[in-house]
């Protein structure tokens, strides 16, 4: 009702720290248990994730105020 906008997500690691935060390590979910995913896969998201747009899909931020 009063024209806030609200972002649910961010392009890459930089509009965090527009926004005061201080990027400590990031790196894309499949990376968390590779044992889980078939070389098939990780062969994929190896390639993939040369591409900003698949590789910021599923990134996880780890952040410092």
């Amino acid at each position: 009702q009063i024209g806030a906008s609200l972002k649910w997500f961010v392009k890459n690691e930089e509009d965090l720290t527009a926004m005061g935060l201080q990027v400590v390590n990031s790196w894309p979910l499949y990376q968390i248990h590779q044992e889980r995913w078939p070389w098939q896969w990780q062969l994929l998201f190896k390639i993939l994730g040369q591409f900003p747009y698949f590789r910021n899909t599923y990134l996880i931020v780890e952040t410092k105020l």
